[in-house]
């Protein structure tokens, strides 16, 4: 989890990288988006003025690579199969962005 928010302090650093990389896109939404991406906790704490709504709550769903790494340290010496966690991780992240959609576009 460490390694992760440890990755997390560069973005703001590295803006104007992202703004010469992708000049049609605003450089903190990439390292807004890519934030929680990373890491959960401090990712969203750093992106909560520029993500939308629905989209940090499927970030928050989504759990970030932190939360794959650490799930993959529990059960790597286990039978369980970490490829249907990500698979069931990734799906459930998509329900839950259909269904933030559909939510915040009825009562907006």
């Amino acid at each position: 989890m460490i390694f992760f928010i440890v990755c997390n302090l560069p973005l703001g650093q590295i803006s104007g990288l992202f703004k010469t990389i992708f000049p049609l896109t605003s450089p903190d939404s990439l390292a807004a988006f890519a934030a929680p991406v990373l890491e959960i906790t401090s990712g969203l704490s750093l992106a909560e003025s520029i993500l939308p709504p629905a989209l940090s709550m499927v970030m928050l769903t989504f759990g970030g690579l932190s939360c794959f790494a650490q799930t993959y340290t529990c059960i790597r010496d286990t039978d369980l199969s970490f490829g249907n966690y990500c698979l069931h991780k990734l799906t459930q992240s998509l329900i839950a962005f259909c269904l933030y959609t559909l939510l915040f576009s009825v009562f907006s």
